[in-house]
């Protein structure tokens, strides 16, 4: 009887000790941490049994975001800001091209300044052209009702000679020299056309140019001087 009585009293002891404990945690909160709205960021997670087993109360996951990519250079950066356009070649507007001082034909072949206008052998006439793309140097020869102007210019003879002829006003025109020793230097312009011919300046001399649309040839002339 007296082993019983006190197994009882030994019961009670160990449950009041149970007791105090949670008597004491009865106002404190569950959550210690930071208030954020209607929300509780706790501090001190509380501790959830399942978590034995492997459920719950795992570490959140941060939700950090990527690192940023460093800046790339704008592109371009690095080139200048006005880019420089390379100068348009004689073949680029249609006129023959030059090899070592010598204007020649597309197969290479030297062309023949007394061949027939517009023939494989002549010196190729450009497509109409604008002043930007006048070639380097070039002799430009405005042509109108009242003449042409200037009326005369100078080259060494053996020179590549860039001949421009601009029509000025509403008539059209065509730019020839007289006799046969430049018979392949022949070029037509429309109304406010300009159009250019390129070759090598023959000996030296005076070579008398024209206009030949009838009714132009008289007042419409000049020479051409090669020293």
């Amino acid at each position: 009887g007296l082993f019983v009585v006190l197994v009882m009293m030994s019961i009670v002891v160990l449950g009041l000790s149970f007791l105090s404990p949670l008597e004491g945690k009865k106002n404190t909160p569950k959550y210690s941490g930071t208030q954020v709205g209607n929300q509780v960021e706790s501090s001190t997670p509380s501790f959830n049994p399942l978590s034995i087993f492997g459920f719950g109360n795992k570490e959140p996951e941060q939700n950090n975001p990527a690192p940023a990519a460093p800046a790339s250079p704008s592109p371009g950066s690095n080139t200048p800001t006005t880019p420089t356009e390379p100068s348009l070649s004689l073949t680029a507007i249609g006129t023959s091209p030059v090899v070592s001082g010598r204007v020649v034909q597309l197969n290479s072949a030297p062309v023949v300044l007394s061949a027939e206008p517009g023939s494989s052998q002549a010196p190729y006439v450009s497509r109409p052209i604008v002043p930007t793309e006048f070639p380097y140097g070039s002799h430009v020869i405005k042509i109108s009702e009242q003449g042409a102007n200037p009326t005369n210019f100078s080259v060494r003879a053996g020179a590549v000679v860039n001949l421009v002829v601009m029509s000025q006003g509403e008539m059209s025109h065509v730019f020839r020299f007289k006799g046969n020793e430049l018979k392949a230097i022949a070029l037509g312009v429309g109304p406010d056309e300009a159009r250019a011919i390129t070759f090598n300046a023959p000996s030296a001399g005076t070579y008398e140019f024209f206009c030949d649309v009838p009714g132009h040839k008289t007042r419409e002339t000049g020479t051409m001087t090669v020293n």
